[in-house]
């Protein structure tokens, strides 16, 4: 049977907490519209297999929220610990469809194995004043939507240079670190990152030995950043 989580409901995740049916099947968990939270104490992972529909889940605690479902579309408040993708198949990794929202310090990750592309296409919001964090795989699509004044920091390790930035950032008015190692690729030529103004309204920070290249068309693009260091 599926698990419904009722609106304001916290479920508290022990090492013996399990949402999968026996046999390994996939328990459907549907969350209320008023949303729900799922707190997860420091050193504990909890994976949820099945379908994630309805309302928003928040993420509370230190630990880690391991999803694997890729028809998901709850949308997740991520306020500590981290938000793991944990399927292995080319596509969106288990993140779904629902937008995401990067608080208090929290990280998003993946699994996807080398050669494999992780297609990151959910909404993300880093509120002003909040810190989030993205540790990315070695192929890393991004194709949602960015907003927020908030601080991103994201971590590249692109063997491959397939960290490709995808998608229209006009709506992020904070500051984007990048560090890391490996080429990623500003996406103009053939994708959406030169829709609207592009980094235009962000600070970016350049750290470790990342390489940016942007891809752009025969007759070049000019290529907009609100302040550049590093």
């Amino acid at each position: 049977a599926g698990l419904n989580l009722g609106a304001g409901t916290t479920l508290t995740a022990t090492t013996s907490t399990a949402l999968d049916s026996g046999g390994g099947s996939q328990r459907p968990v549907t969350v209320a519209a008023g949303g729900a939270n799922i707190d997860i104490p420091d050193t504990i992972e909890l994976t949820i297999s099945g379908p994630l529909t309805g309302g928003t889940v928040t993420k509370l605690g230190p630990g880690t929220l391991s999803i694997a479902n890729t028809s998901n579309t709850t949308p997740f408040v991520v306020s500590a610990g981290t938000l793991r993708s944990v399927a292995t198949t080319a596509g969106n990794g288990g993140f779904g469809a629902g937008a995401i929202t990067l608080q208090g310090g929290a990280t998003i990750t993946g699994i996807m194995p080398a050669g494999n592309t992780l297609t990151f296409g959910n909404a993300l919001t880093v509120p002003t004043g909040q810190t989030g964090n993205v540790n990315a795989t070695d192929r890393f699509n991004w194709t949602g939507v960015v907003t927020g004044g908030g601080t991103l920091n994201v971590n590249v390790i692109s063997t491959q240079s397939r960290h490709d930035f995808n998608s229209d950032w006009t709506g992020f008015t904070g500051n984007l670190n990048i560090a890391g190692t490996g080429t990623a690729r500003l996406f103009i030529n053939g994708g959406n990152f030169g829709a609207g103004v592009q980094w235009g309204n962000a600070a970016v920070d350049l750290g470790g030995s990342v390489t940016i290249a942007p891809v752009t068309n025969s007759t070049g693009n000019d290529i907009r950043i609100g302040a550049l260091t590093g």
